[in-house]
């Protein structure tokens, strides 16, 4: 399902701290959410420079239902 961001995120490849950082999103970005995977992450989706990257984002990102 796709949404978009509304405040600026990061994509990271990984649930920790240490996570390297696979994209940063900017409010209003279009990101696939593929899973809810835990209490404070997603699995998310992001087209970046037309490749698409999979990794884990902040539930806080996204306006809460």
């Amino acid at each position: 399902m796709a949404h978009n961001t509304i405040v600026d995120c990061v994509l990271y490849d990984g649930m920790t701290k240490e996570s390297a950082q696979l994209a940063n999103l900017t409010p209003g970005s279009e990101v696939q959410v593929t899973d809810t995977v835990d209490v404070y992450f997603v699995k998310a989706r992001v087209t970046k420079d037309g490749k698409t990257v999979s990794g884990y984002m902040y539930r806080t990102c996204f306006p809460q239902p």
